[in-house]
């Protein structure tokens, strides 16, 4: 790409479009390169030798909301996040360093579930859904156990993100799980 690469231009397009889905479409396969399209934002990271095919569904897929990540790179993003957990088992704060309640920080005073969600300003139906997300349900299940489109489990999901501080779901479940204790 002229002027800038495609990871540099994560941010600046979702500047200008926050929903844009960017599926990246590339021939590098380091490390650096895939964890700092993720970091951005992005909703996939494909090989260019992905067969047109494919290509043309997985775009239609990540449209839908799934993330498409070429086998080779996705055995690199598990050995980074296996990684990282073992990290995080050794000390769990790291994980949510950044998005910490303050209700953690009170020194001496501990805080309920209850007081830290409603800290944080968590509806009592994405509370239904954080809950189910720890227990390691998907979209579909929430759905239907809910009686809600999966497409409104996406919104509460989104909130939860964005009240929380969080980026992906496995901090999502992380997160209630932890406080839960």
């Amino acid at each position: 790409m002229p002027g800038m690469d495609g990871v540099t231009a994560i941010p600046k397009i979702h500047a200008v479009a926050p929903r844009t889905k960017i599926l990246v479409l590339t021939a590098y396969t380091e490390d650096r390169y895939l964890t700092e399209a993720m970091r951005q934002g992005a909703a996939g990271y494909l090989l260019k030798n992905t067969p047109p095919d494919d290509l043309v569904m997985l775009i239609q897929v990540t449209h839908k909301g799934y993330m498409q990540l070429d086998p080779k790179v996705g055995e690199t993003l598990s050995r980074q996040l296996q990684s990282q957990l073992s990290e995080t088992v050794l000390s769990p704060d790291k994980l949510f360093s950044s998005a910490r309640s303050t209700a953690f920080d009170l020194g001496e005073e501990t805080l309920t579930e209850e007081e830290i969600l409603d800290a944080k300003g968590i509806t009592p139906r994405e509370r239904e859904v954080l809950q189910m997300i720890g227990e390691g349900a998907n979209n579909r299940e929430i759905s239907n156990c809910l009686n809600i489109s999966e497409k409104t489990v996406k919104n509460h999901v989104s909130n939860l993100f964005r009240r929380l501080g969080l980026r992906d779901r496995t901090q999502l479940a992380i997160w209630i799980n932890k406080i839960s204790t």
